[in-house]
């Protein structure tokens, strides 16, 4: 009998509106594949509807490769290219040291919760 699929190694974007932003909820790993290609088209949707300010929810995403992260880096291009802004929250550790390794904790803005994240917003 084939096991069902763990929760972490499906993924999966919701989007909601919270704060004066557009809320990406993310699940599960984003890597190569059809993980960035989702993530990208919730992005663009997001922005072609007329969202400027985005928050990136990272709670439930266990890991991320270059893709991802190189996804990431073109939401937060694309967010302040239409006089936006794209913030990440809720990083796991394994996540978070993946964006210091890559010096992106630099770049990209994260916060730890959403409740900061949203209030960045105001």
């Amino acid at each position: 009998m084939p096991q069902p699929a763990s929760p972490w190694t499906r993924f999966a974007v919701t989007v909601r509106e919270a704060g004066g932003a557009t809320v990406l909820d993310l699940a599960g790993p984003i890597g190569a594949g059809e993980s960035v290609k989702a993530f990208r088209e919730r992005v663009d949707a997001a922005l072609r509807s007329g969202a400027r300010n985005l928050a990136i929810n990272l709670v439930k995403v266990p890991y991320v490769d270059s893709s991802g992260l190189g996804a990431f880096v073109g939401a937060h291009t694309a967010a302040e290219a239409a006089g936006g802004k794209c913030i990440f929250f809720g990083a796991l550790p394994t996540v978070l040291r993946v964006l210091k390794i890559s010096r992106l904790e630099e770049v990209l803005h994260l916060h730890k919760d959403e409740a900061s994240t949203l209030s960045d917003f105001q």
